[in-house]
């Protein structure tokens, strides 16, 4: 092989680098943008470990993925603009936003909150049912639930403002979010093995 791990890993490490220093020297200045450019890095680290592992990739799931990084993205970065404290400029520093943005910000992230679980109801309709992959797939609706409480959790935090700016370190140190993705994976789990 041309790369120890072939040449895709290295294509997709390549564009992972490249996207992420663009995104650092310009792209999170540029508003909206930002946020889509950063749920796609989130989700290219899941392309990516799906081709270094050969596992293929479910499209359901990139679609998923996408706009459930894309709420948590623009959740940090909601929080960074209600967080703005007063003063004379209304704009954000280093970023292409203004206080007034808000409530666009937030109708966005909570949108495609309800996006990516509308897309995980549709799956288990449309495919994880039907398929036969899951021995009971019924209980992936417990995933379903814990995920959706998860992401309403997220939004409401970030609204009352007691969300850090990342909602991924919120969650590791958050007693409610470890137990919601503990019942998300036995969801999931009873649902392969029962």
């Amino acid at each position: 092989t041309m790369f120890i791990m072939g040449w895709q890993v290295f294509l997709l490490l390549l564009t992972y680098a490249v996207t992420t220093l663009l995104y650092s020297f310009t792209i999170k200045k540029v508003a909206i943008l930002d946020v889509i450019v950063l749920a796609s890095l989130y989700t290219l680290r899941i392309v990516l470990g799906a081709v270094a592992a050969d596992v293929v990739l479910s499209e359901w799931l990139m679609v998923f993925s996408m706009f459930f990084f894309l709420s948590l993205s623009t959740a940090k970065r909601y929080v960074e603009i209600v967080r703005k404290p007063v003063g004379i400029s209304d704009s954000i520093i280093g970023r292409g936003y203004y206080r007034e943005d808000a409530s666009m910000v937030l109708n966005f992230g909570i949108g495609s909150g309800m996006i990516a679980l509308f897309t995980f109801c549709v799956y288990l309709l449309d495919s994880a049912f039907p398929s036969g992959s899951y021995s009971s797939p019924v209980f992936l609706w417990i995933t379903v639930i814990a995920i959706s409480l998860w992401i309403m959790r997220i939004w409401l935090k970030a609204c009352r403002k007691e969300l850090d700016d990342d909602p991924v370190a919120f969650s590791i140190k958050d007693r409610i979010s470890i137990l919601l993705g503990c019942v998300s994976a036995c969801g999931f789990a009873l649902a392969v093995i029962l």
